[in-house]
């Protein structure tokens, strides 16, 4: 999920949902380093399902995310070309991120937090797409790691008054 803060305030799009990372963008929207930013629910560019349809489109497997993961650390091959393939499509959406706002950091939740290699990975990658000789930028995971999506959707439920 991508949420924004300027001068500590949190900034969300007009309608008042936070876009994710699956949102942004499509492998027709996000070219090179692309600037534009489309939500596309339908077809998600970089979260976990979007890892386990391609590996599926192109090893015939399905498999989740972590499985994925595992199987490319312990050396299976289809994993790790999917592995590659994320990461580029990660690192060019985030330079896009990158481009238009220059963060000081980026945080991923989600499934896809869990995966160690993105954090030292795209960070490599994402310099061949933002407009910049250089990127002070950090991606970090966070804090509540996949479980930050949900503990972030409950903050925003209404507390019940108690009488």
């Amino acid at each position: 999920m991508l949420q924004y803060a300027f001068d500590e305030q949190e900034w969300l799009p007009d309608d008042g949902h936070p876009l994710t990372i699956e949102q942004i963008g499509t492998d027709d929207h996000v070219r090179d380093a692309g600037l534009v930013f489309e939500r596309q629910k339908d077809k998600p560019f970089c979260g976990a399902w979007a890892l386990a349809r391609d590996h599926q489109q192109v090893c015939g497997e399905s498999l989740d995310a972590a499985e994925i993961n595992r199987r490319a650390a312990a050396g299976n091959n289809c994993a790790r070309q999917t592995l590659e393939r994320y990461t580029d499509r990660m690192a060019r959406a985030l330079a896009s991120v990158i481009n238009i706002i220059d963060p000081e950091v980026i945080v991923l939740g989600g499934g896809v937090s869990n995966m160690v290699s993105l954090y030292e990975d795209v960070p490599q990658r994402w310099s061949r797409y933002v407009f910049s000789d250089r990127v002070d930028t950090k991606l970090v995971r966070a804090m509540h790691g996949d479980s930050s999506g949900v503990r972030g959707a409950a903050s925003l439920w209404p507390a019940r008054e108690t009488a």
